[in-house]
């Protein structure tokens, strides 16, 4: 499967994965008549004289209008390279730029792969920690929404990069966004990005109670916005957290509380009366399973240590 670019404010319905180079859809307000000489863009980018910001829109406008061609000619010609190197920028709108220009770089594996092996989630989650800025968020989260499915398993991105405080404040924000303003794109990328997180993250369960508290307000946004790749996404990172819940052998307390668990359940409940498409039912009935048996397998935990203790008294 592959996806296609389109501009920021585009609802995707579903992000494939993996990532896969297929038919791109032009931006026709970036699009121009006259080639563009991607050497030359990125020749000047990369010289200090240059201006970055005009450069790295001439860029983007570049890749956009060229797509599989240009994108393949950036690639080898050093784009990814240069572009990870302008994210040491601290002007905001060179590192809007700069995310930009990654995430119509990067829709492959092997560009994948050179993004991580210059560490480059690294240094794009540490724009998060130096810049707070809306846009600068957004950008980050679509870009690693579908690039952090390159990470291996073993990588230490997942223990030493990501953390739980700063994904819990990224929903929270994120929601504040979608309620606001009725458009949650950005919050269907932070919500794939933590339900990654989750299932690679080693620390487990720990992980899990760090976003517990974002659950009542993601239902919320659910329930206001419902568009598909919100409830993929928020779907899915539910089945996450009860997953990694249902997982943990060492439970002998209820990690979910019983406030919490049962709005989730009735919240999970009432969108089988929804008309979603395949790919959200999918999500939908994988989250409402584990939901379900997370609360069971909880309460059997609780009954087991309840019993155990009167048998000592």
């Amino acid at each position: 499967m592959g996806r296609d670019k389109q501009p920021q404010d585009f609802e995707e319905h579903q992000i494939a994965r993996p990532i896969a180079r297929a038919k791109w859809l032009l931006d026709p307000d970036a699009t121009t008549s006259e080639p563009k000489d991607i050497h030359s863009i990125l020749a000047n980018l990369a010289s200090a004289s240059s201006d970055e910001l005009l450069q790295l829109h001439t860029l983007n406008g570049a890749l956009r209008d060229g797509g599989h061609d240009a994108a393949e000619d950036a690639c080898r010609l050093g784009g990814i390279r240069i572009s990870i190197d302008m994210l040491k920028s601290k002007r905001p709108e060179v590192l809007e730029k700069s995310l930009e220009a990654l995430w119509l770089l990067v829709d492959d594996h092997d560009s994948c792969q050179e993004l991580i092996q210059r560490n480059g989630h690294h240094e794009i989650w540490r724009i998060l920690r130096r810049h707070r800025n809306d846009q600068l968020a957004s950008n980050v989260f679509r870009l690693m929404a579908e690039t952090l499915y390159g990470e291996s398993r073993s990588s230490t991105f997942w223990k030493d990069g990501l953390d739980g405080h700063f994904l819990s404040e990224a929903l929270d924000w994120s929601i504040q966004v979608a309620l606001s303003s009725h458009s949650s794109h950005t919050l269907g990328f932070v919500c794939d990005v933590a339900a990654l997180w989750l299932q690679r993250c080693p620390t487990g369960l720990e992980a899990v109670k760090a976003l517990l508290h974002n659950v009542p307000a993601l239902l919320q946004a659910m329930a206001v916005c419902p568009n598909n790749a919100l409830l993929q996404h928020g779907c899915r990172l539910l089945w996450a957290m009860a997953e990694v819940t249902s997982r943990a052998q060492h439970v002998h307390a209820r990690c979910w509380p019983e406030s919490l668990g049962q709005p989730t359940l009735r919240a999970l409940e009432e969108m089988k009366h929804m008309d979603l498409p395949p790919q959200v039912m999918h999500y939908h009935a994988m989250a409402l399973l584990m939901v379900k048996r997370m609360m069971v397998g909880t309460e059997d935990s609780e009954a087991k240590s309840s019993a155990s203790l009167d048998s000592m008294d």
